[in-house]
């Protein structure tokens, strides 16, 4: 069995473009399948070079084999996947991880850690919230933050240079004495939770937003609520992860 995707007709929902793709397979019984994804000079053929992940239902993401994958550059990749009968397996250009386990491990984390504070900077059109991990207040911050372009997803190395940070070495205790850290791995979980490269659910762009927020226009939640998150926190330093692995 052959199936073919082309990228191209995933438009973005008034974004720039897509580039990425991120299906999910089931069968109902055991069989092997090549999955085709086509790609077009519109639809960020540069950015989908493998590796290539997949991740069965219940279990973690893992690179597909390379002897599995088939990839003519900027043209198309074919994947060989063997299917378990109703197993539903994730198969993307990315290792997604979703808003809801994200927001979970912050949870966790501010409830492990008695000097971090989870404080909600705002709350999308559908009603998911943007969340901020803080550690204990100092006189200078640093915002360590993930793109809002869930093409590149970056929650996962925020999240790690928090573990560095609470890892109890001297460097670590000694850079926590000195600023306050703030991390927000998922400033547009809208986008995320649906799959977008640029846009939120309200098809809309919002990293590339903060000029009409700032000439006083209609801007998205995700935008104007990050703004105002670092307009109040006027970070000493500030660090934004764009991914592509």
């Amino acid at each position: 069995m052959v199936l073919r995707c082309a990228t191209g007709q995933l438009r973005g929902c008034g974004g720039p473009r897509e580039y990425a793709f991120h299906i999910q397979l089931s069968a109902n019984k055991d069989t092997s399948v090549r999955v085709q994804f086509r790609f077009t000079d519109t639809n960020g053929s540069g950015y989908m070079d493998p590796p290539y992940w997949m991740c069965p239902e219940g279990k973690s993401w893992r690179p597909v084999d390379d002897g599995d994958v088939v990839f003519e550059p900027r043209e198309n990749c074919e994947l060989s996947l063997d299917l378990k009968a109703g197993v539903t397996v994730s198969v993307a250009n990315k290792p997604y991880v979703t808003p809801e386990a994200i927001e979970e491990e912050m949870e966790t984390l501010s409830a492990l850690h008695p000097d971090l504070s989870l404080a909600e900077i705002g709350v999308t059109a559908e009603g998911r919230r943007i969340l901020a991990l803080e550690t204990a207040t100092r006189e200078e911050t640093i915002l360590i933050n993930a793109t809002m372009q869930p093409a590149e997803p970056a929650a996962r190395p925020v999240l790690a240079a928090f573990y560095a940070l609470t890892d109890r070495s001297a460097l670590s205790h000694s850079l926590r004495e000195r600023f306050q850290f703030c991390f927000v791995p998922k400033p547009n979980p809208d986008g995320s939770y649906h799959g977008m490269s640029c846009t939120n659910g309200e098809s809309e762009v919002p990293m590339f937003s903060f000029g009409r927020h700032l000439e006083g226009e209609l801007a998205p939640e995700e935008t104007t609520a990050f703004w105002r998150y670092a307009e109040e926190l006027k970070p000493t330093g500030h660090v934004e992860f764009h991914t592509h692995y």
